[in-house]
């Protein structure tokens, strides 16, 4: 344990083997964190990139759902204010994540290293980094949300030029 000057702080370093799996280390920062850091007698904090990694995903998961329920709700009022129709934003918001939910069950059966994964080369279990279901909601949703703009657009626009809604969803969905 080294010390400070004052004597006030101390830090300790605590590592697992090198060569082994990130479990152990997972399992050690979960034993620092609920035996040896409350019965420290003072203020005790666990740092490193373990513990960094693991309250990285923590945070993302307990407001992974608010990201998603506050972006389909924003997305749907626009659209609803854009074509006046309710039926359009909730099925544009319920298969856009749909659509989200399919791709991250992919990326999840591939780092799990099984058969779908072993197909490019993940052999074993890795970890996906915490900003990784954040960046594929944005990137996931937002083409998803253009896609069902322009095509919603183009039959809207059809409709409007000749007034035949089964013309125009064919000719739209078509071009």
């Amino acid at each position: 344990i080294t010390s400070s000057r004052d004597g006030r702080t101390g830090l300790m370093n605590v590592q697992s083997k090198p060569s082994g799996p990130p479990e152990p280390s997972a399992e050690m920062l979960g034993t620092i964190r609920a035996g040896l850091v409350p019965n420290a007698g003072t203020a005790a904090k666990v740092g490193g990139w373990t513990a960094q990694t693991r309250d990285q995903s923590s945070a993302t998961a307990n407001r992974l759902p608010l990201l998603f329920l506050g972006v389909a709700g924003l997305s749907s009022l626009l659209l609803l204010v854009a074509f006046r129709s309710l039926l359009v934003p909730l099925k544009a918001a319920a298969l856009n994540l749909l659509s989200i939910f399919a791709a991250y069950g992919v990326v999840a059966a591939v780092a799990e290293g099984g058969t779908l994964g072993q197909l490019i080369g993940i052999d074993n279990e890795v970890p996906i980094p915490p900003f990784i279901p954040v960046l594929m909601f944005a990137i996931l949703f937002g083409l998803s949300m253009d896609y069902e703009v322009f095509l919603v657009g183009r039959i809207r626009e059809l409709w409007s030029a000749h007034g035949d809604a089964s013309r125009s969803v064919t000719e739209g969905v078509a071009a």
